[in-house]
């Protein structure tokens, strides 16, 4: 490699370590410096999804293979991202949204056992969702009780049980990641429209796309009522609509690709 690529590596290497260690050290300071109430705050918000968490986690590993049909199929792409692709027969590793299924692989292989690296990410999904909206929820209004409140009825809705139950993981992964692209583009309507917000609306729209199929089919609807009220507002701006377009056209392009499979039909 010559030296110039060697010290331009090193460079960046270099960097991100001093942000990551500048990252750390807000971090800590930002701990050191909560109260009482701020701790109180944010137990109470973490009050449901632990203790969902807790109830499905127990149910889930009372047996070995957890319940529901959908688990087997999600199984064998876990296992064809460990390198067992033969049950794929005519699919491939992205004929189905991938993200569940990486994320999958990489938790079998830090438990040593696919089936439980699959329910602990399981219900790893499921708490994350309450999380995720509750933080919307905080975000959006900026309340602590609005919060905390939303993070206590998102925990414990019926819904979201017969979902995990029947196996459908990747659906609620794509929910859990929902609100935070929502979140995205309330930030950019805020006036928050620099490059940066604006790849990562586009960022998480892939996401969005590649967890769950149908998850992505709602983001984009959200995104298509957002821009047609802008543009019946007058208030639609060129950079929201390119990178509203170039949401749109990834999700569109994989539910194509997806639609050869037989998953949208």
């Amino acid at each position: 490699m010559p030296r110039e690529e060697v010290d331009r590596t090193l460079k960046i290497s270099w960097g991100l370590m001093n942000r990551l260690k500048a990252s750390l050290l807000a971090a800590l300071h930002n701990l050191r410096s909560l109260t009482i109430k701020d701790w109180l705050s944010i137990v109470l918000f973490l009050a449901g999804p632990i203790a969902s968490g807790i109830l499905v986690g127990v149910s889930m590993f009372s047996t070995y293979l957890p319940p529901g049909d959908d688990p087997g199929n999600w199984l064998k792409r876990i296992n064809a991202f460990l390198g067992n692709t033969r049950p794929l027969w005519n699919e491939n590793l992205i004929s189905y949204p991938p993200i569940f299924h990486v994320l999958g692989a990489l938790a079998s292989l830090l438990a040593g056992d696919s089936v439980t690296g699959m329910k602990i990410l399981a219900v790893a999904a499921f708490v994350l969702i309450p999380i995720t909206s509750g933080w919307f929820v905080y975000r959006v209004s900026g309340s602590r009780e609005a919060a905390i409140a939303t993070s206590l009825i998102v925990s414990f809705l019926p819904a979201h049980y017969e979902m995990i139950w029947w196996g459908a993981y990747p659906n609620l992964l794509g929910m859990a990641l929902l609100p935070i692209g929502v979140y995205s583009i309330v930030r950019i309507l805020e006036g928050y429209s620099s490059r940066r917000d604006l790849s990562y609306f586009i960022l998480l729209s892939g996401l969005i796309a590649l967890t769950h199929h149908l998850t992505s089919v709602i983001f984009a609807g959200v995104i298509i009522l957002v821009c047609l009220t802008l543009l019946v507002l007058r208030l639609l701006s060129a950079r929201f609509a390119i990178a509203s377009l170039i949401s749109l056209n990834l999700i569109a392009g994989y539910i194509a690709y997806l639609i050869k499979f037989g998953y949208m039909v």
